[in-house]
Protein backbone atom coordinates (compact mmCIF):
# COMPACT_ATOMS: atom_id res chain seq x y z
CA UNK A 1 0.00 0.00 0.00
CA UNK A 2 1.26 3.60 -0.96
CA UNK A 3 1.89 5.79 2.04
CA UNK A 4 0.41 9.12 1.82
CA UNK A 5 2.87 12.23 2.12
CA UNK A 6 0.97 14.14 4.40
CA UNK A 7 -1.79 12.71 6.67
CA UNK A 8 -4.32 14.50 9.63
CA UNK A 9 -3.43 11.73 12.27
CA UNK A 10 -1.46 8.74 12.77
CA UNK A 11 -3.98 6.68 14.78
CA UNK A 12 -4.36 3.25 13.23
CA UNK A 13 -1.21 3.15 12.07
CA UNK A 14 1.72 0.13 12.15
CA UNK A 15 4.13 1.38 14.69
CA UNK A 16 6.93 0.97 12.09
CA UNK A 17 5.03 3.40 9.84
CA UNK A 18 4.22 5.89 12.58
CA UNK A 19 8.06 6.51 13.12
CA UNK A 20 8.24 7.52 9.24
CA UNK A 21 6.41 10.89 9.70
CA UNK A 22 7.06 13.94 11.68
CA UNK A 23 5.03 16.12 12.58
CA UNK A 24 4.52 19.86 11.49
CA UNK A 25 1.71 22.65 11.53
CA UNK A 26 -0.85 19.87 13.38
CA UNK A 27 -0.20 17.64 10.19
CA UNK A 28 2.02 15.11 9.88
CA UNK A 29 4.46 14.58 6.68
CA UNK A 30 6.25 11.81 5.43
CA UNK A 31 9.63 11.83 6.12
CA UNK A 32 11.65 11.07 2.97
CA UNK A 33 15.43 12.61 1.81
CA UNK A 34 15.19 14.67 -1.49
CA UNK A 35 11.84 16.14 -1.44
CA UNK A 36 11.55 19.63 0.09
CA UNK A 37 9.24 19.34 3.15
CA UNK A 38 8.36 22.49 3.92
CA UNK A 39 7.09 22.95 -0.48
CA UNK A 40 5.47 19.38 -0.34
CA UNK A 41 3.37 20.39 2.36
CA UNK A 42 2.43 23.55 0.64
CA UNK A 43 1.53 21.78 -2.40
CA UNK A 44 -0.62 19.14 -0.53
CA UNK A 45 -2.00 21.15 1.51
CA UNK A 46 -3.50 23.33 -1.50
CA UNK A 47 -4.70 20.35 -3.31
CA UNK A 48 -6.75 19.56 -0.36
CA UNK A 49 -8.34 23.31 0.23
CA UNK A 50 -8.91 23.12 -3.79
CA UNK A 51 -10.97 19.20 -3.44
CA UNK A 52 -12.43 20.96 -0.22
CA UNK A 53 -13.66 23.88 -2.61
CA UNK A 54 -14.81 21.74 -5.57
CA UNK A 55 -16.53 19.63 -2.92
CA UNK A 56 -18.57 22.37 -1.78
CA UNK A 57 -19.49 24.01 -4.80
CA UNK A 58 -20.98 20.73 -5.87
CA UNK A 59 -23.23 20.20 -2.94
CA UNK A 60 -23.71 23.68 -2.76
CA UNK A 61 -25.60 23.23 -6.58
CA UNK A 62 -27.33 20.20 -5.71
CA UNK A 63 -28.71 22.33 -2.81
CA UNK A 64 -31.76 20.38 -1.52
CA UNK A 65 -32.07 18.26 -3.97
CA UNK A 66 -34.28 14.98 -3.59
CA UNK A 67 -32.86 11.55 -4.39
CA UNK A 68 -35.66 11.65 -7.16
CA UNK A 69 -34.09 15.07 -8.63
CA UNK A 70 -31.12 13.86 -8.76
CA UNK A 71 -32.09 11.10 -10.61
CA UNK A 72 -34.46 12.72 -13.08
CA UNK A 73 -30.84 15.10 -13.45
CA UNK A 74 -28.89 12.26 -14.42
CA UNK A 75 -31.81 11.00 -16.65
CA UNK A 76 -32.03 14.57 -18.68
CA UNK A 77 -28.31 14.22 -19.25
CA UNK A 78 -28.39 11.01 -20.66
CA UNK A 79 -31.26 11.63 -22.69
CA UNK A 80 -28.71 14.87 -24.02
CA UNK A 81 -26.18 12.39 -25.33
CA UNK A 82 -28.51 10.61 -26.65
CA UNK A 83 -29.58 13.26 -28.60
CA UNK A 84 -26.19 14.61 -29.49
CA UNK A 85 -25.92 11.11 -31.09
CA UNK A 86 -28.86 11.32 -32.83
CA UNK A 87 -27.48 14.76 -34.08
CA UNK A 88 -24.48 13.15 -35.38
CA UNK A 89 -26.45 10.40 -37.52
CA UNK A 90 -28.45 12.92 -38.84
CA UNK A 91 -25.01 14.81 -39.56
CA UNK A 92 -23.46 11.92 -41.39
CA UNK A 93 -27.03 10.69 -43.30
CA UNK A 94 -26.75 14.52 -44.58
CA UNK A 95 -23.20 14.16 -45.40
CA UNK A 96 -23.87 11.11 -47.61
CA UNK A 97 -26.85 12.33 -49.24
CA UNK A 98 -24.95 15.27 -50.37
CA UNK A 99 -22.10 13.06 -52.10
CA UNK A 100 -24.90 10.89 -53.39
CA UNK A 101 -26.77 13.64 -55.01
CA UNK A 102 -23.09 15.48 -56.39
CA UNK A 103 -21.69 11.74 -57.85
CA UNK A 104 -25.39 11.83 -59.67
CA UNK A 105 -25.20 15.75 -60.89
CA UNK A 106 -21.70 14.65 -62.27
CA UNK A 107 -23.21 11.23 -64.31
CA UNK A 108 -26.25 13.56 -65.64
CA UNK A 109 -23.84 16.50 -66.75
CA UNK A 110 -21.25 13.94 -68.47
CA UNK A 111 -25.06 12.36 -70.19
CA UNK A 112 -25.86 15.66 -71.53
CA UNK A 113 -22.36 16.48 -72.80
CA UNK A 114 -22.55 13.36 -74.43
CA UNK A 115 -26.09 13.85 -75.82
CA UNK A 116 -25.06 17.53 -77.42
CA UNK A 117 -22.08 15.82 -78.92
CA UNK A 118 -24.11 12.94 -80.43
CA UNK A 119 -26.56 15.86 -81.78
CA UNK A 120 -23.64 17.88 -83.03
CA UNK A 121 -22.14 15.45 -84.80
CA UNK A 122 -24.92 13.81 -86.90
CA UNK A 123 -26.65 17.38 -87.13
CA UNK A 124 -23.16 18.13 -89.12
CA UNK A 125 -22.49 15.00 -90.54
CA UNK A 126 -26.30 14.83 -92.55
CA UNK A 127 -25.58 18.95 -93.60
CA UNK A 128 -22.58 17.78 -95.23
CA UNK A 129 -24.15 15.21 -96.68
CA UNK A 130 -26.76 16.96 -98.51
CA UNK A 131 -23.99 19.26 -99.53
CA UNK A 132 -21.97 16.48 -100.62
CA UNK A 133 -18.87 17.75 -98.71
CA UNK A 134 -15.76 15.51 -97.31
CA UNK A 135 -16.87 14.53 -93.72
CA UNK A 136 -13.80 13.92 -92.48
CA UNK A 137 -12.25 16.87 -93.56
CA UNK A 138 -14.83 18.86 -93.09
CA UNK A 139 -16.38 17.99 -89.74
CA UNK A 140 -13.72 19.83 -87.42
CA UNK A 141 -14.26 22.92 -89.14
CA UNK A 142 -18.34 22.77 -89.41
CA UNK A 143 -18.58 21.26 -85.83
CA UNK A 144 -16.57 24.74 -84.37
CA UNK A 145 -19.18 27.11 -86.17
CA UNK A 146 -22.00 25.15 -84.88
CA UNK A 147 -23.32 24.81 -81.00
CA UNK A 148 -26.27 22.77 -79.05
CA UNK A 149 -29.30 24.49 -77.60
CA UNK A 150 -31.71 22.46 -75.38
CA UNK A 151 -35.73 24.12 -74.76
CA UNK A 152 -38.38 22.24 -73.75
CA UNK A 153 -36.23 19.03 -73.08
CA UNK A 154 -35.33 18.75 -76.57
CA UNK A 155 -31.82 19.36 -78.30
CA UNK A 156 -31.13 21.25 -81.51
CA UNK A 157 -28.22 22.30 -83.35
CA UNK A 158 -28.02 26.35 -84.43
CA UNK A 159 -24.82 28.48 -85.91
CA UNK A 160 -22.45 29.36 -83.71
CA UNK A 161 -22.03 33.08 -85.42
CA UNK A 162 -24.30 32.79 -88.77
CA UNK A 163 -27.97 33.53 -89.66
CA UNK A 164 -28.72 30.18 -90.69
CA UNK A 165 -27.03 26.47 -91.35
CA UNK A 166 -27.24 27.08 -94.82
CA UNK A 167 -24.78 30.22 -94.13
CA UNK A 168 -22.50 27.95 -92.20
CA UNK A 169 -22.37 25.12 -94.97
CA UNK A 170 -21.87 28.41 -97.72
CA UNK A 171 -19.06 29.99 -95.59
CA UNK A 172 -17.27 26.73 -95.73
CA UNK A 173 -17.82 26.02 -99.55
CA UNK A 174 -15.99 29.85 -99.53
CA UNK A 175 -13.27 28.59 -97.21
CA UNK A 176 -12.69 24.89 -99.02
CA UNK A 177 -14.13 24.47 -101.75
CA UNK A 178 -12.08 21.39 -102.89
CA UNK A 179 -14.21 19.42 -100.39
CA UNK A 180 -17.37 19.71 -102.03
CA UNK A 181 -17.98 17.81 -105.26
CA UNK A 182 -20.56 19.80 -106.70
CA UNK A 183 -18.04 23.08 -105.87
CA UNK A 184 -16.98 22.82 -109.78
CA UNK A 185 -13.54 21.19 -108.63
CA UNK A 186 -12.64 17.57 -108.63
CA UNK A 187 -11.74 16.54 -105.12
CA UNK A 188 -9.27 13.99 -106.35
CA UNK A 189 -7.28 16.69 -109.08
CA UNK A 190 -7.27 20.09 -109.20
CA UNK A 191 -5.97 22.71 -111.79
CA UNK A 192 -1.65 22.99 -111.67
CA UNK A 193 -1.56 19.52 -110.26
CA UNK A 194 -2.33 15.56 -110.70
CA UNK A 195 -3.13 12.88 -108.27
CA UNK A 196 0.31 12.58 -106.92
CA UNK A 197 1.29 16.31 -107.18
CA UNK A 198 3.06 17.37 -103.77
CA UNK A 199 2.42 20.02 -101.53
CA UNK A 200 1.59 23.17 -102.45
CA UNK A 201 -0.89 25.76 -103.70
CA UNK A 202 -3.57 24.82 -106.16
CA UNK A 203 -1.95 21.08 -106.08
CA UNK A 204 -3.34 17.55 -105.09
CA UNK A 205 -1.98 16.14 -102.28
CA UNK A 206 -1.99 12.11 -100.93
CA UNK A 207 -3.95 11.39 -97.48
CA UNK A 208 -0.72 10.70 -96.06
CA UNK A 209 0.61 14.50 -96.84
CA UNK A 210 -2.41 16.06 -95.68
CA UNK A 211 -2.43 14.51 -92.59
CA UNK A 212 1.18 15.77 -91.68
CA UNK A 213 -0.16 19.30 -92.59
CA UNK A 214 -1.41 21.55 -89.47
CA UNK A 215 -4.55 23.48 -89.93
CA UNK A 216 -3.21 26.28 -91.12
CA UNK A 217 -1.61 24.77 -94.02
CA UNK A 218 -4.74 22.47 -94.70
CA UNK A 219 -6.82 25.99 -94.70
CA UNK A 220 -4.18 27.51 -97.13
CA UNK A 221 -4.04 24.28 -99.26
CA UNK A 222 -8.08 24.73 -99.71
CA UNK A 223 -8.52 28.30 -100.15
CA UNK A 224 -5.46 27.78 -103.02
CA UNK A 225 -7.74 25.37 -104.85
CA UNK A 226 -6.01 22.33 -103.64
CA UNK A 227 -7.37 18.95 -103.00
CA UNK A 228 -6.90 15.59 -101.83
CA UNK A 229 -6.11 12.34 -103.91
CA UNK A 230 -8.48 9.67 -101.29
Amino acid sequence: MALQLVVDSLDGMDDSIRSLYVESNGKFTLDVDGIDKAESVQTAIRREREARKEAEKRLKELGNLSREDIDELESLRAEAAKARGAEDIVNQLKARHQKELEAREKQAQAYRASLEKTVLESTASKLLAEHKGNVSLLMPHIQSALRVEEADGQFQVVPANAASLEEVVTGLKSTFPQAFSDSGHSGGGAPGGGGGGGIGKGKTISRAQYEQMTPAQRTEHFSAGGGIAD
